[in-house]
Parts: structure tokens; C-alpha cells; sequence
């Protein structure tokens, strides 16, 4: 099983991450608006992969994965998880 923890405040970001990385293999999902969400989240479930959005609701993404890979060896033994950091605008004006 591979867990995957998706830090982004856009849903419908979070939604194309979720189908892109089932497509890769990814069998479960934990989904994070703000910093504080998910290094929650990675203690209760610690994921095997990260995505993270740069800019959060509240906080950011580097914040939260730097504190989740910080805390990692008090609640996981192994090497902390890869982590894909993303920097998108959900909004674009169209080309003319």
C-alpha cells in the first residue's frame, strides 16, 4: 500500500494530484489545506509520498514538510518520504 499525503488548498488541484498519482499506483490518500493539517495528518498516517503546494491557506508547504521530516524518526524508523513540491496558479488569464 502506498500512502500519500497531498498539501494543497485548491480542490480541484488536490483532485488531478489524487487521479494522476492512482494512475502511478498510489492506494490511499490524506488531503491537507493548511500547514498545521498536515503535519497532523502525517502523524496520524505517515505517508510513503508527499505533494505539496508552496502557498496554503494558512502557512505553507516547505513549513509543514520540513516539520513533518523533522519529527519523522519519532514516529517512523525509516527514511523520511520523497516529497514533490509544487508551485501552481489556478488561475490564469486566457491567451488571446
Amino acid at each position: 500500500m502506498c500512502h500519500v499525503l497531498i498539501i494543497e488548498d485548491e480542490p480541484m488541484i488536490a483532485m488531478l494530484l489524487q487521479d494522476l498519482l492512482e494512475e502511478a499506483g498510489a492506494t490511499s490518500f490524506a488531503f491537507a489545506a493548511t500547514e498545521q493539517d498536515a503535519v497532523t495528518l502525517a502523524v496520524q498516517h505517515p505517508p510513503r509520498v508527499i505533494t505539496s503546494d508552496i502557498h496554503l491557506l494558512e502557512g505553507t508547504g516547505p513549513r509543514a514538510v520540513a516539520e513533518i521530516k523533522s519529527g519523522w524518526a519519532a514516529f517512523r524508523p525509516c527514511s523520511s518520504p520523497p516529497t514533490l513540491t509544487l508551485a501552481t496558479n489556478a488561475v490564469r488569464p486566457m491567451p488571446s
